[in-house]
């Protein structure tokens, strides 16, 4: 059974390659229903859902972020708001704006270089996307020691009734220890989440007493997972890794949803080039790899600042926030910030 392309994982990485593409495009993922299981915190800048054209996902913008360090707060006032959505109506409407056949499988990996093989039967492409989050099924199966065993944080969250007009994050070891505690509002609820920048998984227990602070409880929309926080390969033998399968996550902020639109949009552009002969295999892997490499020297400098972040005590990074506060330097690192990964 062979495709034009095969592209694993139909999170965000994945729509926003299938989203590029025209021809005969397998999108495969081990969930029954796009969108049918969130993990992250769903937030991203409102102009990329306006850019995307998906509007219709938006939950709550918001051009207010507080930091509580300590016994500090600092409030910081955006130029380009965060706008908060709903995964399963996001992935849907990419979904819909895709021309491909999906297959509900779990992947197992990849054998000779164009065979994608499923519990559900192989399928052969020149085209494979591994887009299958921090796991990276496709591209783990060739390289085994692919993943790193360490740099992965960790992310638990809940989502309350809890009504917020600002993003707000806690920086405080007595709170979430090498890790941050946070508020992402929702309309009508809240989402409430604790992470572990060194990927400690039993955090449970911290994201409950900060509920308690507020009065308020875990419910049972409990989610969460790993993140990579260190970039990795961008392409291994004739496959495309794009989003976290790629560690195209920025460590300190933890933000990887843009990433894997700004990423995934680029590497579908240049696999339909590749399917209309334009170019190459061999030239497509450059060109992609190019891509993101002339990148990775941002994703390394965040990776260095998360090290400090963890090893420095909280009087430290309170000096830096408000070195960074005064508008004019602040204006100046968030049009950097947001310049990395722009659509």
């Amino acid at each position: 059974m062979k495709y034009d392309a095969i592209i694993a994982g139909a999170s965000f990485a994945g729509l926003a390659v299938a989203k590029e593409l025209k021809g005969n495009i397998l999108l495969i993922d081990r969930k029954a229903e796009i969108g049918g299981e969130q993990k992250s915190t769903c937030c991203t800048f409102y102009h990329i859902l306006e850019k995307l054209d998906c509007k219709k996902a938006i939950l709550q913008i918001t051009d207010t972020v507080i930091l509580h360090i300590g016994s500090k707060d600092i409030t910081y006032c955006l130029k380009h708001p965060f706008a908060t959505f709903d995964y399963k109506k996001l992935c849907q409407i990419l979904y819909e704006k895709s021309n491909v056949q999906f297959l509900q499988a779990k992947v197992y990996g990849v054998e000779d270089g164009t065979i994608v093989m499923t519990e559900k039967g192989n399928f052969q492409s020149e085209c494979i996307v591994d887009a299958t989050g921090w796991q990276a099924v496709l591209a783990n199966s060739i390289k085994k020691d692919f993943i790193p065993c360490e740099r992965k944080s960790f992310g638990l969250e809940t989502t309350p009734l809890y009504k917020n007009k600002a993003i707000e994050i806690w920086v405080n070891p007595k709170m979430m220890p090498k890790g941050v505690a946070w508020i992402f509002p929702c309309n009508e609820f809240s989402r409430f989440g604790v992470g572990s920048y060194i990927g400690e998984t039993n955090i449970k227990e911290e994201l409950d007493a900060f509920l308690k602070k507020f009065d308020l409880k875990i419910t049972k929309d409990l989610h969460g997972g790993f993140f990579p926080n260190k970039f990795r390969e961008p392409t291994i033998e004739n496959i495309f890794i794009v989003g976290d399968a790629a560690g195209q996550c920025m460590a300190l902020s933890g933000e990887g949803i843009r990433q894997s639109f700004y990423f995934g949009e680029k590497c579908g552009k240049i696999i339909q080039k590749i399917i209309d002969k334009e170019e190459t295999l061999e030239e497509g892997l450059k060109e992609y790899r190019e891509f993101v490499m002339r990148r990775r020297k941002y994703y390394t400098f965040l990776s260095g600042l998360q090290k400090m972040f963890v090893a420095a005590p909280n009087f430290w990074m309170a000096c830096f926030t408000k070195f960074i506060n005064p508008k004019p330097i602040f204006k100046y690192i968030e049009k950097k910030y947001v310049n990395l990964a722009n659509l």
